[in-house]
């Protein structure tokens, strides 16, 4: 409540939301972003199905890297705004004495396109003068590419802080639909439709084509993402009406200074997902690493149970740490690593039962041979999640210090083990490294998080037990007794 005695300063009350309508919210929030994430990997599959299909190995690997780091520089572009909008939107939202939410929203893309924009024409530069040095022969050394590449990153960028910014102000649809590494389940469906429609009418579709494909459908659907944002918290505004007398504009450096220091996190983790791939390229062919671009995204389907359990978690960890449930804590998480690590397992069994063949029929017979670091890859998210959801758990408690220097040690790991492997397993040496490495730091972060806070997160043959026995009483029909 804002109160106003006589000429004194006016308190600052929290606008307290009932447990109900909390409870409403957050359910509905949760089932958009599992929609979200479940559909947006199983379309972005798609999409990475049919540029295998519809390039070479040699440029589908070229592709795969470019990829990746349009998505580690778009993390450069955004600068941090879409996590800082996150944190003061929400945080505005529950205020009685509050900013405009559609004034936060306008300063805010005022900084993102100076920013942007600056980015943008740098990485179009540098790409244009260097490309030669890290993709000879291949068709994307031209200017025009470089400017599409360019693009990509700044439009990439508007993207994640349209989405990220309407979580802040709860719209979670909307949210759903541009949030994603890679621009979100909109952009990719509109991707596979326009795939699609060059492959009906027998429209042949290069690397260079394939970029130009993404940046016209980023630029077809970022005025929508920008004026859903706008009219989202211009409604905001218009449903609690008061009087806004914080300043909610902020110039360039204001902006800069609070969401730079974001911006070390988010794109170390977008580094540890893309080294690897990256590393590839320098020690394989060109078409090894085509193949080995397949094999891993055969492997993202055994992350989903993981990404998944970690969007779960993310709320449910700190508040019972603040409680002083410890206990009841470690059950939690080892429960979950028990059901990720059951599905991942499961997704393993399946490709191992399927063979080979299963990578010429999904990507082509220039593919199978992605079969074993696929196999490796599915391997090591396996342990990662039977290791349990240690890395999100030291996140949220604050101890994310731990987890990024953890990081930090992953990437040097690789670095160092990454060529010796290559020249002695080629692929599968690749991909054996990059699951040893994930493991160790999942186990690293398992054993800190019981050394900090005595919770244990990794799966059990207890808790298998206890799950296992649920369900049956479930199917039975027996009332399902709280252990």
């Amino acid at each position: 409540m804002h109160v106003n005695q006589g000429d004194g300063p006016a308190t600052d009350m929290p606008a307290v939301e009932n447990g109900e309508a909390i409870q409403s919210r957050l359910l509905r929030g949760g089932l958009w972003v599992i929609l979200g994430r479940t559909s947006s990997v199983g379309v972005l599959f798609i999409v990475r199905l049919l540029f295998a299909r519809t390039l070479t190995p040699a440029s589908f690997g070229d592709l795969m890297e470019i990829i990746a780091l349009i998505s580690a520089l778009a993390i450069i572009a955004r600068g941090g705004l879409n996590q800082l909008l996150i944190r003061l939107l929400a945080e505005n939202g529950i205020r009685s004495h509050r900013a405009s939410a559609l004034a936060i929203v306008n300063s805010a893309l005022s900084a993102l396109a100076k920013l942007s924009l600056f980015v943008s024409v740098a990485v179009a530069l540098l790409w244009f003068f260097l490309v030669d040095t890290f993709f000879p022969g291949s068709d994307v050394t031209t200017l025009p590419i470089a400017i599409l590449i360019g693009a990509n990153v700044g439009l990439l960028a508007w993207h994640q802080v349209c989405g990220e910014g309407l979580r802040g102000l709860h719209e979670m649809r909307w949210a759903t639909a541009f949030a994603g590494p890679s621009g979100g389940p909109l952009l990719n469906f509109v991707l596979v439709v326009l795939l699609c429609l060059a492959l009906t009418f027998g429209i042949s579709v290069s690397l260079s084509g394939v970029f130009f494909v993404q940046t016209f459908a980023l630029a077809i659907l970022l005025p929508i993402g920008v004026v859903v944002f706008q009219s989202t918290a211009r409604d905001q505004d218009k449903n609690r009406a008061t009087d806004f007398a914080m300043p909610a504009a902020r110039p360039f450096k204001g902006w800069m200074i609070a969401s730079l220091p974001i911006l070390a996190p988010e794109l170390l983790g977008q580094l540890q997902l893309a080294v690897d791939l990256w590393l590839a390229g320098f020690l394989l062919s060109p078409n090894e690493v085509g193949v080995y671009a397949a094999g891993r995204q055969v492997s993202q389907i055994a992350t989903i149970p993981i990404n998944l359990s970690a969007l779960i978690l993310v709320s449910s960890i700190p508040e019972l740490l603040a409680q002083g449930k410890q206990r009841q804590l470690s059950q939690l998480l080892q429960r979950v690593a028990v059901v990720t690590g059951a599905l991942a397992g499961a997704v393993l069994i399946a490709l191992l039962c399927a063979g080979p063949w299963a990578m010429s029929l999904l990507f082509g017979p220039s593919y199978a041979d992605g079969y074993g670091a696929a196999v490796a890859l599915c391997a090591g998210q396996l342990m990662v999640a039977l290791a349990g959801p240690g890395t999100t758990a030291l996140m949220v408690s604050g101890h994310e210090k731990f987890a990024l220097k953890s990081i930090v040690a992953s990437i040097a790991l690789q670095l160092l083990l990454t060529p010796i492997a290559a020249s002695a397993g080629g692929i599968v040496g690749i991909a054996a490294v990059s699951s040893l490495v994930v493991t160790i730091r999942a186990l690293a972060s398992n054993l800190y998080l019981r050394y900090v806070l005595g919770v244990f997160c990794s799966a059990t043959i207890s808790e298998l037990r206890t799950i296992v026995r649920s369900i049956t009483y479930v199917i039975a029909g027996y009332p399902v007794r709280s252990v």
